[in-house]
């Protein structure tokens, strides 16, 4: 709670962050906490995994080599 009320003193506009009652965490996320909370209603979610897989393939569009199964032995920058 007291991280929460540190976020919330910060006084950032309600499209960023809002303080929410054990009620409506209950609604929001169907698990019985009996305190309140934080949302970010402009806020999102990301899939680690799916998010990796896309980093790497723009990675490699761009000229990234992958090369899976190896153990590096040495590395080493090369300048164009």
């Amino acid at each position: 709670q007291h991280k929460i009320a540190q976020m919330l003193s910060m006084d950032l506009p309600t499209e960023l962050a809002v303080a929410v009652g054990a009620n409506e965490v209950e609604g929001v996320t169907g698990v019985v906490t009996n305190c309140g909370g934080i949302t970010y209603p402009q806020g999102g979610w990301l899939c680690p995994a799916e998010l990796t897989c896309n980093v790497l393939e723009l990675a490699q569009q761009q000229g990234l080599q992958i090369h899976y199964q190896y153990q590096l032995q040495d590395l080493s920058r090369k300048d164009d």
